[in-house]
């Protein structure tokens, strides 16, 4: 199991998808209720409506992988840590 995963019986490949599913269901939350055709009620309840996706995503999904939600917020400074010469252990602990 990769060691951002809670459970041990999750590999670190599915910690990986499961991480961008959670990044693919914001987006399609933020976009569909943020769309011009929406009623003023939407458009009204917009952060109430994207707050409660993200603890809906984080109650279900931090006990698997912790729920970081995005994974370019991790993945971006391990690269720049990995491309000042930190090397490979920068990559030991994600997802």
């Amino acid at each position: 199991s990769a060691p951002g995963c809670m459970f041990p019986a999750v590999s670190g490949l599915t910690c990986a998808w499961l991480e961008a599913l959670q990044t693919a269901f914001l987006a399609f939350t933020v976009l569909s209720v943020t769309d011009e055709s929406q009623p003023e009620g939407v458009k009204n309840a917009v952060p109430i409506i994207v707050g409660l996706t993200i603890t809906a995503l984080i109650g279900v999904f931090a006990p698997l992988t912790s729920a970081g939600i995005n994974p370019a917020r991790d993945l971006g400074p391990r690269l720049v840590a990995y491309a000042a010469g930190w090397g490979a252990p920068v990559f030991q602990s994600a997802w």
